[in-house]
């Protein structure tokens, strides 16, 4: 992960990271989290990493954490990742609308719609009517 401590604003009661040129809010349990883990980084104890900018150091003097690493240190905690990451895509498609889901993700919409629980499925329209539903869909939220 190639962020560094620039990339965070803390304002006290908000906080605001910044992925490329986008600012994201940090909701306040995940700014605690964040303000102990900048106050206590792992791998800033050496000579060569003590300056590091980088938010998650490397075990390498200059480097981020990798993502293999990373991986590593999650399974170690007992996170399993791969049902992590398909419960959050779950929860993405259930959050937006098939079309736009399908869309944003690569997915066909008939992926999406068996990702979401039954309640919320509904009949597969044809192309063009879909592509009608994202574009109002996605007028509402520019």
């Amino acid at each position: 992960m190639r962020t560094d401590t620039t990339d965070i604003n803390d304002y006290g009661n908000d906080m605001v990271i910044t992925f490329d040129t986008d600012a994201v809010p940090v909701p306040p349990p995940i700014a605690r989290l964040l303000r102990q883990h900048l106050g206590d980084r792992p791998n800033m104890q050496t000579a060569a990493n003590r300056t590091s900018p980088w938010l998650l150091p490397g075990l390498q003097a200059g480097q981020p954490l990798t993502a293999d690493r990373m991986n590593h240190q999650l399974r170690h905690l007992g996170i399993p990742l791969r049902q992590a990451r398909n419960s959050a895509l779950r929860q993405l498609v259930q959050d937006m609308p098939p079309a736009v889901a399908a869309r944003t993700l690569g997915y066909s919409q008939n992926i999406v719609l068996e990702a979401r629980p039954m309640y919320l499925r509904h009949p597969v329209r044809s192309p063009s009517h879909l592509r009608h539903d994202e574009a109002n869909v996605l007028s509402q939220w520019t």
